[in-house]
């Protein structure tokens, strides 16, 4: 019968994405089920907001090699192919004063003008199991002397994802609502 089961709770840790299922927690052999919300391989593949750095040669190659993931394949050919025929007005700007009574500037201004466009379109999941979406990726350039790396970021990822993973765990959380079983937000 329920009432000879032992006591069941759901620990919740948003910020992990992970809702775990524990029944008899004061047995060091509990019973435990955990779900994780985790990012889909299309969007690890890409590197979005990981801060991978690519060369303009090297993102070119991933994304010749991931183009079913644009939204427009049109748009998938301008991209790689600008980024394989990369193209950079590099302006550097030195600006040193020092002053008698002690103050200093020490500044570097860089300033590029490329053939890159900044951002384009993907069509992929945000997390492993869930529909595809489009959203915006921006390629960041950083000009270091004669190299550029590149980076992808999309922000538009990032609020979705927040804003849907708390969505998604909620929608987990009430079927042990119903059931009377307790939830605890660690």
């Amino acid at each position: 019968t329920v009432e000879s089961l032992p006591p069941m709770g759901v620990h919740v840790k948003r910020d992990g994405r992970r809702t775990t299922f524990i029944r008899d927690p004061t047995n060091p052999l509990a019973f435990e089920v955990s779900g994780v919300l985790t990012p889909s391989s299309e969007y690890q593949t890409l590197g979005l907001n990981s801060g991978k750095e690519f060369t303009p040669a090297d993102l070119a190659k991933l994304l010749k090699q991931n183009r079913h993931l644009f939204a427009s394949q049109e748009e998938a050919m301008v991209v790689i192919s600008d980024l394989m025929s990369f193209k950079a007005d590099v302006n550097t700007k030195v600006i040193a004063s020092n002053d008698s009574r002690g103050g200093r500037v020490n500044a570097v201004e860089v300033a590029a003008n490329t053939n890159v466009p900044v951002s384009f379109l993907v069509n992929i999941p945000l997390f492993k199991g869930a529909a595809k979406q489009k959203l915006k990726v921006e390629i960041e350039l950083d000009v270091r002397g004669s190299s550029v790396s590149c980076t992808l970021h999309s922000p538009d990822a990032l609020l979705t994802m927040n804003e849907t993973s708390d969505s998604i765990i909620d929608e987990q959380l009430k079927t042990f609502i119903e059931a009377g079983i307790t939830v605890l937000e660690v």
